[in-house]
């Protein structure tokens, strides 16, 4: 999952933090791209043919394939050839690889999902990265596993979600921290029944030469994304919506992303490059 993974119950079953890790063993073992023999990687060898997906590699494709469709492939689950391109083809804490030519895109669109027989079929070359997803989605599953009542939070490196009313009664606080002053917070947000997830390029980025890359590709582009934000944080009714969208608004910029947001009824807290913070108006009185 690229990341710590922390976990909260309050007044709950002592083995709940055993099976959240177990979960989050087995999904990465589902949806690594960086794992050979995850179940993602025998899918992408398979590109061509019929794979056969487990309801978890299944339900993962299908929730990122939606969202390609819902923000207009903004947000690609192919767009591994170039980021693979642009250096990131190992986990970010080994380091970057080689930046080389891209290969020809490959279209989402042309993917092709039979929900009966759980059945994946990928274009010759066609591969998939789940990572603009899995978190969320992964997070999400453990909440649920917890059972409806669950007074606890998940948090996958910054992909969160809260239930419950949180140690104290009032919800769980979850502080927005300024990129460029990580002890300071921008807002100090209390969530119940929500999801908050952060994006941004001020962590995974690299350099080779005089050039600086990241990890937040704009396809439309064809590398990393030139955006007038450093960070953004969406809070949304789950997890796995707050993670796709905190990346789609980084690539859109501040305008475009915050109105696509509110579309799909979630909340932003931006901080721009020039410094100022921008939310979308039911935040405005609750960022500093």
């Amino acid at each position: 999952m690229g990341g710590v993974v922390e976990m909260q119950v309050v007044d709950g079953d002592a083995m709940a933090p055993l099976r959240v890790e177990q979960l989050f063993e087995r999904y990465e073992g589902v949806m690594s791209r960086f794992l050979p023999d995850s179940e993602l990687s025998c899918l992408n060898a398979s590109a061509g043919a019929p794979f056969v997906a487990t309801p978890v590699l299944f339900d993962a494709v299908a929730a990122a394939l939606a969202w390609a469709e819902r923000t207009n492939g903004i947000f690609d689950p192919t767009v591994i050839d170039l980021l693979e391109a642009h250096g990131y083809d190992r986990p970010f804490d080994a380091g970057p690889g080689p930046v080389r030519e891209p290969p020809g895109r490959s279209d989402w669109r042309a993917i092709a999902l039979d929900a009966a027989t759980r059945t994946i079929r990928l274009p010759p070359g066609t591969r998939l990265d789940l990572g603009g997803i899995g978190k969320g989605f992964t997070v999400d599953r453990a909440i649920a596993m917890l059972g409806p009542d669950a007074n606890a939070f998940v948090n996958a490196s910054g992909d969160l979600r809260a239930a419950g009313h949180g140690p104290e009664g009032e919800g769980w606080r979850v502080g927005v921290a300024h990129p460029r002053s990580p002890d300071d917070d921008v807002a100090v947000l209390v969530v119940r029944d929500r999801a908050v997830a952060t994006s941004g390029a001020v962590k995974r980025n690299w350099r080779v030469g005089a050039e600086r890359y990241h990890h937040l590709i704009d396809v439309r582009a064809g590398g990393p994304a030139r955006s007038d934000l450093l960070t953004v944080t969406v809070i949304a009714d789950t997890a796995e919506t707050a993670d796709v969208l905190a990346s789609v608004v980084f690539l859109l910029g501040s305008r475009d992303g915050l109105d696509l947001a509110q579309a799909h009824d979630a909340d932003v807290i931006g901080i721009r490059e020039d410094g100022r913070v921008v939310t979308t108006p039911a935040l405005a009185a609750v960022a500093a």
